[in-house]
């Protein structure tokens, strides 16, 4: 394996738009990647798709689980490995458990880098590329796209294109790439959610390519505590008038379903998930969360979500 100086890459790619490939589902043609200037970044098992580009063009691979060591020997993508975060994925497998592991030998190429160090991921984000290279630190959340992100960043990317990579929750992954991994999806919505604070954090600009049209339902079941139901329909009703008057907002209603009038199911469906997650930022959602699910509920709220592509 031949390992590659972090610090080089501080700024290489300044000023040009990077490219982000997800598995999401997505209209986006894979072919066209062939023509994109800039380099490219895949996630897990989409690094398929680097057959499409030629020799020139740089691109990356970034995995965080056990399961992606498959791919290792067979791409010629650089692969960007953390060295310190062994309870990655579901499994609690890392892709690389330290400086010995046997991986890193059936990796060509990798550019190496750490969770832990002389920066708190708290305060990572706020670093300076110089700081960046020094400590090779990257942030790491929910998701392997997340250190993907402020790599990009810090080589000087001035925007992403990003391709499957609008974390609809429960939807699958695009059934055109290999699943090499046999993985599944996880967690969508958060890491989607994370992203979108990363991006904002690191004012990179972002535009999602190929996102299928699709609506979004959210379920949420409330147990109240005894006494609280009318500050409870009064916390509700005020949220759905705010949801109403959202902009992608199809529907929202408040249903008692409880015997009692203890349980309420409150409903919400989006024409995309961009409009959910405006919602999801609003004062009135923030103060339902402090009053309503802090303070009036018996038990942690139930929440459901559906995708349902068109």
């Amino acid at each position: 394996m031949s390992e590659l100086n972090f610090s080089s890459y501080m700024d290489k790619f300044k000023g040009q738009t990077g490219w982000v490939v997800g598995r999401g589902h997505t209209l986006f043609d894979y072919g066209r990647l062939a023509s994109a200037r800039g380099p490219i970044f895949f996630v897990n098992d989409a690094v398929s798709q680097e057959c499409h580009l030629s020799e020139e063009q740089s691109s990356f691979f970034f995995a965080h689980d056990a399961s992606m060591a498959k791919w290792l020997p067979l791409i010629r993508s650089i692969s960007v490995i953390v060295m310190d975060h062994p309870h990655a994925g579901p499994n609690g497998e890392g892709l690389i458990q330290g400086v010995d592991d046997p991986n890193l030998t059936r990796a060509s190429q990798a550019i190496l880098y750490y969770q832990h160090g002389e920066f708190e991921q708290e305060t990572i984000l706020s670093r300076s590329r110089d700081e960046i290279a020094r400590a090779r630190q990257l942030c790491i959340r929910s998701g392997t796209i997340h250190p993907l992100f402020h790599f990009a960043w810090y080589t000087g990317c001035a925007e992403l294109n990003l391709v499957g990579c609008d974390g609809l929750p429960n939807s699958s992954y695009d059934e055109r790439l290999p699943n090499l991994s046999a993985s599944t999806q996880q967690g969508a919505f958060t890491i989607r959610q994370e992203q979108e604070e990363i991006l904002s954090a690191l004012e990179l600009p972002a535009n999602y390519i190929g996102t299928p049209p699709h609506t979004i339902r959210l379920q949420c079941s409330l147990t109240i505590l005894p006494g609280q139901r009318a500050i409870l329909i009064h916390l509700s009703h005020e949220l759905l008038s705010r949801a109403e008057v959202t902009t992608g907002c199809l529907s929202a209603s408040l249903e008692e379903t409880g015997a009692d009038e203890d349980v309420f199911d409150l409903s919400f469906e989006w024409n995309d998930i961009a409009g959910l997650l405006r919602f999801l930022k609003t004062p009135e959602l923030q103060r339902f969360q402090t009053v309503a699910v802090a303070r009036l509920l018996a038990t942690e709220p139930s929440l459901k979500m559906h995708t349902r592509l068109q």
